[in-house]
């Protein structure tokens, strides 16, 4: 099992984890960095935000534009799946859906990891996948096949879907399961074969993050399960293993 560092201070550490300009910000200075921001307001936040930064890591010259990234660019989704209402809680929708959560709090935190893949996953949509898009995911991805009527509860039941369509069928898809306010669990993270390698798992995990973001109190408990093909990107995207500390466990059957 592992977690999540969460954070507005997760773009400097996870946007891009090969870069020397990201990789050099400690773990302290991500913490110090998830300053929440409610609103942009006159820019005052972000003068704030850079400061508390600075304190910790030295100046750096592009700060402030990583700065900018952070609190200005946020990239939406082509077709989000839910709408904000007036009475403090954002209604869902999509086949087999439908559930209220709180309100985002946080507007401008959606990680701008959103853009960095491109045109490789254009398609992005925020609802579920058809019954069968998700059992032919999850086996030709290599998980474990399910039945349709465990396929259904699965639809109907997630917190949030980030998918992946392509001449309009589903080719990568990720969900989360979770109480809404700040345990969250990502789930069916998983791309068909002919698509890999093309960043659409990244760019599925960016949005689930970010669906987390919108919505989620301070310090949210996000969690996974990391098998092998898939370690290296969550660890890239700021996920640590939680042993020695605790270990993940399933009940035996």
């Amino acid at each position: 099992m592992i977690t999540l560092v969460d954070g507005v201070g997760d773009f400097f550490a996870c946007a891009d984890s090969t870069s020397t300009s990201y990789s050099t910000f400690s773990q302290a200075a991500v913490r110090a960095a998830s300053a929440r921001v409610a609103t942009r307001g006159d820019g005052g936040e972000k003068e704030k935000l850079t400061a508390q930064v600075r304190t910790l890591t030295g100046e750096r010259s592009n700060l402030e534009a990583k700065v900018d990234d952070l609190t200005e660019k946020v990239v939406a989704p082509e077709s989000p799946a839910w709408t904000p209402s007036t009475t403090g809680t954002r209604t869902v929708t999509g086949t087999g859906s439908s559930a209220s959560r709180p309100l985002a709090r946080r507007p401008e935190l959606a990680p701008p990891i959103l853009d960095r893949v491109g045109d490789a996953a254009a398609g992005l949509v925020r609802t579920p996948p058809t019954l069968e898009e998700y059992l032919v995911l999850r086996a030709a991805s290599g998980l474990t096949p399910k039945l349709a009527v465990e396929g259904e509860g699965a639809l109907s039941g997630s917190w949030c879907w980030s998918v992946v369509k392509h001449e309009g069928r589903a080719v990568a898809m990720g969900r989360v399961i979770g109480d809404g306010s700040w345990y969250f669990h990502i789930a069916d993270m998983a791309t068909l074969p002919e698509q890999q390698g093309r960043g659409l798992g990244r760019r599925v995990l960016a949005d689930l993050l970010a669906q987390i973001a919108e919505a989620a109190p301070a310090e949210p408990y996000v969690t996974l399960m990391a098998d092998a093909p898939g370690r290296k990107l969550y660890e890239s995207m700021g996920f640590v293993e939680t042993a020695p500390k605790s270990v993940g466990m399933r009940l035996a059957h």
